[in-house]
């Protein structure tokens, strides 16, 4: 693949990943809502140990879903943080890395997303084989997991 190719794939990449993310942020805004209103509905209820109980499920339920919602956010601001048009010489965050058998995306973990009929595994830099590609070059050649791994191209 041509190194404007890369590119190219790279910002279509970004974008869906901001997308996907966007997407999710909203619909966590969503279950926030109807966490709340599950709270405030418990606690217009009657008196009583059953009452108590369900008040508890509902407030617990809204710190879950608060919980999950500030990772997002957080996910979201690494993503924004980015510069998908940044051509990187060694692995790093915002790394887009061919090797002989995937392209990896080492942003944030969504799994693997399809741009332009390609697979990509867009991983966080905590991920095992993210912190074992850091630091490497095109050219360069890691044993992970029993396998080698070429680098072919980093964008």
């Amino acid at each position: 693949m041509h190194q404007s190719a890369m590119l190219e794939l790279k910002m279509k990449l970004h974008h869906t990943c901001l997308d996907q993310m966007r997407v999710r942020h909203s619909e966590s805004d969503e279950r926030i809502s109807e966490a709340k209103e599950s709270l405030h509905n418990e606690t217009k209820g009657s008196a009583g140990d059953k009452h108590e109980t369900s008040r508890e499920m509902a407030r617990q339920e809204l710190e879950k879903v608060e919980l999950n919602h500030a990772e997002l956010v957080k996910a979201v601001h690494q993503l924004e943080r980015l510069n998908p048009n940044q051509k990187h010489g060694k692995i790093q965050l915002g790394s887009l890395i061919k090797t002989e058998d995937a392209f990896y995306y080492i942003s944030i973990s969504l799994g693997e997303i399809k741009v332009q009929e390609t697979s990509v595994f867009c991983i966080s830099s905590n991920a095992p084989i993210a912190r074992s590609l850091m630091s490497l070059r095109e050219g360069d050649q890691i044993a992970f997991m029993g396998k080698e791994l070429f680098i072919d191209e980093i964008a």
